[in-house]
């Protein structure tokens, strides 16, 4: 039976389709989503959903790609209902066709690169040289960092996997702020 409402003196009937009801999985986490975009709007569009709470993060000189901190629910009901959602569209994995879900720590270190670094080397692709040691940053504004050491530019810098798609490759780091990690 129709629910009622009354509304300023008229009662208003209306019916609940419950497929239409979405509730989060008490298992569904925050987590950082990898949303990209035709249109090279990625700053425009982060400030809408900022606009909206979302907490958002567009690496420099990229302008198609948007990461975003959420629920995953919420950014499906932002892409639905959305006017600046209709253009956005989830990254989604080369092996399963899942969307890429990047991991808060791995999420951590590719902003603070992103922020120290004046132009961070970021590639969609994996790199095609060879990685060596496991290290973690011990001084400077990249503590904590950890990642790969690799030869970029005849210079020896730092690789980060960003939730196995994505790579981003610190400025140079002086060789005693690095601890080889086993």
């Amino acid at each position: 039976m129709p629910e009622s409402l009354d509304f300023h003196g008229f009662r208003l009937w209306y019916r609940v389709n419950m497929e239409d009801i979405t509730v989060p999985d008490a298992a569904e986490s925050i987590k950082w989503y990898v949303l990209g975009m035709r249109n090279q709007r990625a700053l425009r569009v982060a400030a809408g959903m900022a606009a909206c709470g979302f907490e958002c993060f567009v690496p420099p000189k990229i302008t198609n790609l948007l990461f975003v901190h959420a629920l995953r629910t919420e950014i499906d009901s932002y892409l639905t209902y959305n006017k600046l959602g209709l253009h956005l569209y989830y990254v989604r994995s080369k092996t399963d066709s899942q969307p890429i879900v990047v991991r808060d720590k791995d999420m951590t270190n590719f902003i603070l690169i992103c922020k120290e670094s004046d132009v961070p080397i970021i590639m969609t692709e994996p790199p095609t040289m060879k990685l060596g040691d496991s290290v973690r940053v011990t001084d400077g504004p990249l503590r904590g960092v950890e990642g790969r050491i690799v030869r970029i530019r005849k210079q020896k810098r730092i690789l980060v996997n960003v939730g196995e798609h994505i790579w981003a490759a610190t400025a140079y780091v002086k060789p005693e702020y690095l601890e080889i990690l086993k």
